[in-house]
Protein backbone atom coordinates (compact mmCIF):
# COMPACT_ATOMS: atom_id res chain seq x y z
CA UNK A 1 0.00 0.00 0.00
CA UNK A 2 1.62 3.35 -0.78
CA UNK A 3 1.61 6.07 1.77
CA UNK A 4 0.54 8.96 0.98
CA UNK A 5 2.76 12.07 -0.24
CA UNK A 6 2.67 15.64 1.47
CA UNK A 7 1.88 18.21 -1.20
CA UNK A 8 4.53 20.76 -1.21
CA UNK A 9 3.09 24.22 -0.10
CA UNK A 10 2.25 26.47 -3.10
CA UNK A 11 4.46 29.95 -3.16
CA UNK A 12 2.80 32.87 -2.14
CA UNK A 13 3.66 34.10 -5.54
CA UNK A 14 1.93 31.72 -7.24
CA UNK A 15 -1.07 32.11 -4.81
CA UNK A 16 -1.12 35.90 -5.50
CA UNK A 17 -0.72 35.17 -9.49
CA UNK A 18 -4.08 32.96 -9.33
CA UNK A 19 -6.09 35.29 -6.95
CA UNK A 20 -5.45 38.17 -9.83
CA UNK A 21 -6.05 35.97 -12.37
CA UNK A 22 -9.41 35.32 -10.76
CA UNK A 23 -10.22 38.94 -9.93
CA UNK A 24 -9.26 40.08 -13.30
CA UNK A 25 -11.53 37.37 -15.42
CA UNK A 26 -14.22 36.08 -13.37
CA UNK A 27 -15.01 38.75 -10.70
CA UNK A 28 -18.53 37.66 -11.16
CA UNK A 29 -18.89 34.45 -12.27
CA UNK A 30 -20.54 34.24 -15.54
CA UNK A 31 -21.28 38.20 -16.03
CA UNK A 32 -18.97 38.80 -18.83
CA UNK A 33 -20.41 35.75 -21.23
CA UNK A 34 -23.16 37.25 -23.47
CA UNK A 35 -20.52 38.87 -24.43
CA UNK A 36 -18.05 36.62 -25.30
CA UNK A 37 -17.64 34.98 -29.09
CA UNK A 38 -17.24 38.07 -30.53
CA UNK A 39 -14.87 40.09 -32.36
CA UNK A 40 -13.56 41.59 -28.91
CA UNK A 41 -11.21 40.33 -26.75
CA UNK A 42 -11.74 38.74 -23.22
CA UNK A 43 -9.80 41.84 -21.59
CA UNK A 44 -11.59 44.26 -24.14
CA UNK A 45 -14.47 42.47 -23.24
CA UNK A 46 -13.79 43.32 -18.99
CA UNK A 47 -13.00 46.69 -19.38
CA UNK A 48 -15.81 47.62 -21.47
CA UNK A 49 -18.01 45.74 -18.58
CA UNK A 50 -16.22 48.19 -15.97
CA UNK A 51 -16.71 50.86 -17.83
CA UNK A 52 -20.46 50.28 -18.20
CA UNK A 53 -20.64 49.76 -14.27
CA UNK A 54 -18.51 52.05 -12.75
CA UNK A 55 -18.55 55.53 -12.65
CA UNK A 56 -15.95 58.23 -13.19
CA UNK A 57 -12.76 56.67 -13.91
CA UNK A 58 -9.15 57.29 -15.01
CA UNK A 59 -7.48 55.18 -17.07
CA UNK A 60 -4.58 54.41 -14.85
CA UNK A 61 -6.86 53.46 -12.34
CA UNK A 62 -8.59 51.02 -14.15
CA UNK A 63 -5.45 49.79 -14.96
CA UNK A 64 -4.54 49.15 -11.71
CA UNK A 65 -7.69 47.70 -10.66
CA UNK A 66 -7.45 45.02 -13.82
CA UNK A 67 -3.81 44.38 -13.34
CA UNK A 68 -3.70 45.52 -17.39
CA UNK A 69 -1.78 47.90 -18.96
CA UNK A 70 -3.52 52.12 -19.17
CA UNK A 71 -2.45 51.41 -22.72
CA UNK A 72 -4.81 48.43 -23.26
CA UNK A 73 -7.70 50.57 -21.71
CA UNK A 74 -7.26 52.61 -23.82
CA UNK A 75 -7.18 50.52 -26.41
CA UNK A 76 -10.40 48.56 -26.15
CA UNK A 77 -12.02 52.46 -25.21
CA UNK A 78 -11.19 53.41 -28.94
CA UNK A 79 -13.05 49.48 -29.85
CA UNK A 80 -15.50 50.73 -28.55
CA UNK A 81 -18.13 49.91 -31.29
CA UNK A 82 -21.22 51.40 -28.77
CA UNK A 83 -19.71 54.51 -27.16
CA UNK A 84 -23.32 55.99 -26.09
CA UNK A 85 -23.95 52.91 -24.75
CA UNK A 86 -20.69 51.75 -23.31
CA UNK A 87 -19.69 55.00 -21.74
CA UNK A 88 -16.07 55.09 -22.60
CA UNK A 89 -16.03 59.10 -23.14
CA UNK A 90 -15.78 58.85 -19.17
CA UNK A 91 -12.47 57.14 -19.44
CA UNK A 92 -9.95 59.77 -18.90
CA UNK A 93 -6.09 60.22 -18.63
CA UNK A 94 -3.88 60.78 -15.85
CA UNK A 95 -2.72 63.96 -17.31
CA UNK A 96 -6.04 64.94 -19.14
CA UNK A 97 -8.78 64.54 -20.86
CA UNK A 98 -7.16 62.01 -23.04
CA UNK A 99 -8.77 60.35 -26.74
CA UNK A 100 -11.54 59.43 -27.90
CA UNK A 101 -12.76 56.15 -30.50
CA UNK A 102 -8.50 56.21 -31.10
CA UNK A 103 -8.27 60.31 -31.73
CA UNK A 104 -6.43 62.89 -29.49
CA UNK A 105 -7.56 65.52 -30.97
CA UNK A 106 -10.21 67.02 -33.41
CA UNK A 107 -13.73 66.87 -33.96
CA UNK A 108 -14.11 63.25 -32.00
CA UNK A 109 -11.81 65.16 -28.51
CA UNK A 110 -14.59 67.52 -29.04
CA UNK A 111 -17.43 65.11 -28.79
CA UNK A 112 -16.01 63.44 -25.44
CA UNK A 113 -15.48 67.34 -23.95
CA UNK A 114 -19.36 67.97 -25.02
CA UNK A 115 -20.65 64.26 -23.66
CA UNK A 116 -18.52 64.86 -20.20
CA UNK A 117 -19.56 68.70 -19.94
CA UNK A 118 -23.55 67.34 -20.50
CA UNK A 119 -22.79 65.00 -18.12
CA UNK A 120 -21.31 67.20 -15.66
CA UNK A 121 -23.97 66.93 -12.61
CA UNK A 122 -23.81 62.75 -12.66
CA UNK A 123 -20.17 63.20 -13.88
CA UNK A 124 -17.42 64.66 -12.31
CA UNK A 125 -14.01 65.75 -14.73
CA UNK A 126 -11.21 65.35 -12.39
CA UNK A 127 -8.19 67.60 -12.78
Amino acid sequence: MSTPQALSPVPPAAVKAVRRFNRFYTRRAGVLSPYLGGDLSLTEVRVLYELAHQPGLVATELARELGADARAIGQACGDNRLPLVIPCHRIVAADGLGGFGHATGGYLLEVKRWLLMHEAPAFELRP
